[in-house]
């Protein structure tokens, strides 16, 4: 578990949360805490942000995948911010 702490707000209510890990340059995992006991781990992708995709089949582009995603994880793991859902889909 990586010690950063995220505040998801949905629907009015307040959620903590913990990043779990960085999949890519605008995607992370967070495990949010529901209610005591009872929590969810869920994958979130940064809206307004779109890097190059690790399973690229150009190695430039992987290249330009890995430092975007090395970047994001330097961010996410190193300061506390708040995370606002702005929408869910199935």
């Amino acid at each position: 578990m990586i010690p950063v702490l995220l505040l998801a707000v949905a629907l009015a209510n307040i959620y903590v949360a913990d990043v779990i890990s960085v999949t890519d340059g605008d995607t992370v995992v967070v495990r949010i805490v529901i209610f005591p006991q009872i929590e969810t781990t869920v994958p979130i992708r940064i809206r307004g942000i779109d890097t190059p995709e690790l399973k690229a089949k150009c190695d430039s582009e992987k290249q330009l995948a890995i430092k975007a995603r090395d970047f994001l994880a330097a961010q996410v793991f190193v300061t506390n911010f708040f995370l606002k859902i702005l929408y869910m889909r199935n």
